[in-house]
């Protein structure tokens, strides 16, 4: 029987053997989504990597990039700029991305004022000195 493996092959035949395929690399690129809590710089290296070792063009990595992206808002803001050139788009998503961060436009991370609902609405606590005005404004109308 013939071993598929020399021993004496030199270890670029060794490599290219055990070497991921052009298509499961693809197939990995094209499934690769941002992770829940995965920062966009640590997305954006993922892609790179798989995009290089897919031989995917800056075309097809920006794309892939935007699609797989979380966040809706960043998408929205982003969706302008998606003919931009990699890097450029690279940049500015960066860019937004830090903005969004400093200062958010949802109402969990905002501080944004919902209105109460009926059994939260504040009932003000009446000061002596109103009590005292009422009294008087009672005791007067009797009088």
């Amino acid at each position: 029987m013939q071993w598929p493996l020399r021993v004496n092959a030199p270890f670029a035949d060794f490599a290219k053997m055990f070497a991921e395929s052009t298509l499961d690399a693809r197939a990995k690129f094209v499934s690769r989504w941002q992770l829940p809590g995965e920062s966009l710089n640590a997305y954006a290296d993922a892609i790179i990597l798989l995009g290089r070792k897919a031989n995917c063009d800056d075309t097809l990595v920006r794309d892939q990039f935007f699609l797989g992206l979380r966040n809706a808002e960043l998408k929205r803001q982003l969706y302008s700029s998606r003919n931009e050139p990699w890097q450029q788009f690279l940049s500015i998503a960066r860019e937004a991305d830090f903005a969004n961060q400093l200062f958010p436009t949802d109402s969990t991370h905002a501080g944004v004022v919902q209105p109460p609902s009926e059994n939260e609405r504040f009932q003000p606590t009446p000061s002596p000195d109103a009590e005292t005005a009422d009294q008087h404004r009672a005791i007067s109308a009797v009088c």
